[in-house]
C-alpha cells in the first residue's frame, strides 16, 4: 500500500513526505488509496477526490447529557444541564482524595469512561461497569445507593446493599477495596428547581 507521512491536521495543510509502503486499489473500482497518518488520527485518502474518512476508533466519545443546538454551535455548555446535586469523595483506597459529582437521576459507578462516575483509580475489584448506582430523586429530594447488577457487592456503613436504600448524607459507600464518602448538595433545604 503506497503510503505518506502527513505532519499536519486531518483536512489542514501541512508537509507530506512518503513512506515505504505500496498501493492498493479499492476492491470495487480502481480508486487509489494511501494511509494517512495524522499525529493523533488515522484516515484513509481517496487519491481522485482528496476525501478523507477517520477510523471509528479514533473518534472522541463525548460522555454526559445531550448538548442543545445552540451549546452545539458555540461549544459552550451550561452548567444548568446537568448541574451538581452532590459528590462522592474517595476517602479510602486508590484514588484517595479525589472528588466526582453527582448530578440528577442515575449516576453509575465503575472503572469505564461510559459511567457517569468514573473510577478508574487502580482498584480492579470495581466492576468496569455499574458496579453501584447513586440515584438523585429531585422531586422526593432523596438520595439512593443499589447494587449494580454485577457479581461484585456494595456495602453502605457496613451493611450490604441489594436494593434502593435511601443514602443519608455522609455515608460511606464500599466497592471493591475503595470506600466513597457521599457529600449532598442537594435535598430537602436546597433543590436547583428552587432557584
Amino acid at each position: 500500500m503506497s503510503g505518506y507521512r502527513y505532519d499536519g491536521p486531518i483536512g489542514g495543510a501541512g508537509k507530506r513526505q512518503s513512506t515505504a509502503t505500496e498501493g492498493r486499489r479499492g476492491a470495487q473500482d480502481d480508486t487509489l488509496t494511501k494511509e494517512v497518518k495524522g499525529r493523533d488520527d488515522t484516515s484513509t485518502v481517496l487519491m481522485d477526490d482528496e476525501k478523507k474518512t477517520v477510523d471509528d476508533e479514533n473518534k472522541t466519545v463525548i460522555i454526559g447529557p445531550r448538548r442543545r443546538k445552540d451549546e452545539e454551535r458555540t461549544g459552550e455548555t451550561d452548567a444548568m444541564t446537568d448541574p451538581v446535586v452532590g459528590w462522592l469523595v474517595i476517602v479510602k483506597g486508590p484514588g484517595k482524595g479525589r472528588a466526582m459529582q453527582l448530578g440528577y437521576g442515575m449516576n453509575a459507578i465503575g472503572r469505564e469512561k461510559t459511567n457517569r462516575i468514573c473510577v478508574d483509580f487502580g482498584d480492579d475489584r470495581i466492576s468496569r461497569s455499574k458496579h453501584a448506582i447513586v440515584t438523585y430523586d429531585p422531586r422526593g429530594r432523596t438520595f439512593y445507593v443499589q447494587h449494580g447488577g454485577d457479581t461484585n457487592l456494595t456495602h453502605m456503613g457496613g451493611e450490604l446493599v441489594l436494593a434502593p436504600t435511601a443514602l443519608p448524607a455522609l455515608s460511606h459507600i464500599s466497592i471493591g477495596k475503595t470506600v466513597l464518602r457521599f457529600v449532598p448538595l442537594c435535598g430537602e433545604a436546597f433543590d436547583w428547581q428552587d432557584t
